[in-house]
């Protein structure tokens, strides 16, 4: 399973971008793609119409995960152990959605989320 961050909701969206290309490669390899309540909400946030949120909806086959006391558990180890940095308390969250579900987290924004790959995330 592949966790989609915000920017890789947003800029799916955007014919030819990166982002674009790799989520249909991953659709097409038959990759499951989900993401976290957080990035759902981030998502939504932006200037979006009904039918972008439809088709984002679309693509994650509906696997938007929710945040559990688990992951609450994960986020606080996670948080702790890469220094406590006020700054990546949402990426945190983040990063335990996807370890919760083990799954590899696709993002645009990689050095938000290096700090939490000596504890176990994998980025793709």
């Amino acid at each position: 399973m592949i966790f989609l961050d915000t920017n890789f909701l947003i800029r799916c969206l955007i014919k030819e971008s990166e982002e674009a290309k790799k989520v249909l490669m991953w659709l097409n390899n038959e990759d499951s793609l989900a993401t976290s309540c957080m990035c759902w909400y981030e998502f939504l946030c932006c200037p979006v119409t009904q039918r972008q949120s439809s088709l984002v909806l679309s693509i994650l086959d509906n696997q938007i995960y929710d945040l559990t006391a688990h992951t609450s558990q994960i986020a606080a180890q996670l948080w702790n152990a890469a220094g406590r940095n006020r700054g990546l308390k949402i990426d945190v969250l983040i990063a335990a959605s996807a370890l919760e579900h083990n799954a590899l987290l696709a993002t645009s924004n990689i050095s938000d989320f290096e700090p939490f790959v000596p504890f176990g995330l994998k980025l793709v």
